[in-house]
């Protein structure tokens, strides 16, 4: 006989089994719509003290199983930096569940079923903005990038419409369940949240049908190349990293020739390389941006060149935090650089990456936050390096792009990374290429169509190539911004008072019976 601390057990194993499987590499894009029912229901199914500590301890232990540390740190704090992380992003995670059990309470009309999606758009923007875990990457909008109709929802209301309606879904369905699936009594309130549904999906789907877009003999070939990186592969990113091993400078250069060479021949007017390309001494950096300069005139082709400057070490020994040395006060840090090129050697325009991974800041300086976009002939191109595509604010200065080209490397074996970051041209309007060793290259158009993609762990190929279109397309969300996350907070305000205000009725109504 199943009882009800069996059932209990059965939810929990459910609700956090499945929402394993929306922060792997290998996840299951239904599970983040079929993991909160589980957990709503759970923590229902307690009074709300211990439902809420299950619900975070639920979290964090999702954490520390699917953590992995972007870079092999050799140091003894590796474990307690894996905890605390874990458990501020479990946390995190558990807050909108928090919410939605303090407010609703034992609440089980329909309007209570909004208070799940306003929670979590409202908490995860704040804490995208104002929380330890910057960026959008850690909400689970990416889960979805092949759903196409669904994923047109980013340029309404960018990742936060996405969330709201499988949040809204997930209460929907708790709250079904709850009242036994009883479709007789509840299929008014069934039918406004199908409705809505539809509505949207209908709109994404007209937005990726060839009614709306045509973009036939207006596109440009370009090229995404990764280069073979010995040094890298042997001894990892983060000694080349502290010990500033640079690159073999003539032989590098000679590779990166051949490859624009074999490209050019191929058709491709433009070539982007991967980020980390070769690492140089600051004082030699001139010298190799006028031989990649010969490059692009030689071959009459357009070249993104991504690579770090660094000047030398001084000598003597050096203090390491997690694995990563700390410079003295008397040296520099280095500079992560793009460079665009024209087909007749003059650079275009430069890029400084500002959005700097977990311990980046310790070798190379934050850029200034600028994204520069330039008019071509293949209409206007900006430049930005990896992480910076994660963040939704900061890519809609690049909203009056045409094509964006992001050199990419992953410190961590991911496929998950580039799908996330592919969403930013669907929020605005912008087809996207990304070349990106350790990892997954891919050309999208501004609807998130896949133009061309090549895993880098599976291919023996080091170039892909695209034909992309060469105009973008306005979208509400690039003129809006996050306007509807804003929204969701006093959408959240506002349920929270209604359902207090009720329960002060009841109590008084209670006192004069």
């Amino acid at each position: 006989m199943i009882t009800e601390k069996h059932k209990r057990y059965i939810l929990f194993l459910f609700g956090f089994g499945l929402f394993y499987f929306t922060r792997t590499s290998s996840f299951v894009p239904i599970a983040i719509a079929l993991a909160p029912i589980f957990l709503l229901k759970l923590l229902r199914s307690h009074k709300p003290a211990k439902g809420i500590l299950i619900i975070v301890f639920g979290f964090i232990l999702v954490m520390l199983c699917n953590f992995k540390p972007p870079i092999d740190f050799d140091d003894p704090f590796l474990g307690l930096f894996v905890l605390i992380r874990s458990v501020l992003l479990g946390i995190v995670l558990s807050l909108p569940y928090i919410a939605t059990r303090l407010i609703k309470r034992g609440r089980t009309d329909f309007l209570s079923t909004l208070i799940f999606p306003f929670a979590v758009v409202g908490i995860y923007f704040l804490e995208s903005i104002y929380g330890p875990f910057d960026g959008v990457i850690i909400f689970y909008a990416y889960t979805q990038y092949g759903n196409m109709p669904l994923v047109q929802l980013l340029s309404i209301g960018g990742p936060w419409l996405l969330i709201f309606l499988l949040s809204w879904f997930s209460s929907v369905a708790c709250w079904f369940w709850e009242r036994d699936f009883n479709f007789a009594e509840t299929k008014k309130e069934i039918s406004i949240f199908v409705g809505i549904a539809v509505i949207l999906v209908f709109y994404g789907g007209y937005r990726i049908s060839p009614f709306s877009h045509d973009y036939e003999n207006k596109s440009v070939r370009i090229a995404a190349a990764v280069l073979p990186n010995e040094t890298l592969e042997k001894v990892g990113f983060i000694r080349l990293m502290n010990e500033r091993l640079f690159s073999p400078m003539e032989e590098t250069l000679q590779v990166i020739e051949n490859t624009t060479k074999q490209a050019a021949l191929s058709g491709a007017t433009i070539i982007v390389f991967q980020e980390f390309s070769f690492i140089v001494l600051e004082k030699e950096e001139q010298k190799a941006i006028q031989e990649l300069k010969k490059m692009a005139r030689k071959n009459e082709i357009y070249m993104c060149v991504c690579y770090v400057s660094m000047p030398e070490l001084l000598p003597g020994e050096h203090e390491y935090s997690f694995g990563m040395m700390e410079l003295s006060d008397e040296e520099e840090e280095g500079r992560n650089m793009a460079i665009f090129i024209d087909d007749s050697g003059e650079i275009l325009m430069e890029y400084q990456k500002t959005n700097l991974v977990f311990g980046e800041d310790n070798w190379v300086l934050r850029g200034s936050g600028e994204v520069p976009v330039v008019h071509t002939p293949y209409g206007k191109v900006g430049i930005v390096i990896c992480r910076d595509m994660e963040f939704s604010d900061y890519m809609r200065k690049a909203k009056n792009a045409d094509i964006v080209l992001a050199p990419s490397y992953e410190a961590v074996k991911s496929l998950s990374i580039t799908y996330a970051q592919m969403l930013r041209s669907v929020e605005n309007g912008f087809s996207f290429v990304r070349a990106c060793g350790n990892g997954l290259s891919v050309a999208v158009d501004y609807n998130g169509k896949i133009l061309s993609s090549q895993n880098n762990f599976t291919s023996s190929n080091n170039i892909m190539y695209a034909d992309v279109p060469t105009k973008g397309v306005k979208t509400i969300y690039s003129t809006t911004g996050d306007l509807f996350a804003w929204m969701c907070i006093p959408g959240l305000i506002m349920v929270s008072f209604f359902y207090g205000k009720k329960k002060r009725i009841s109590y008084k109504n209670q006192d004069a019976e």
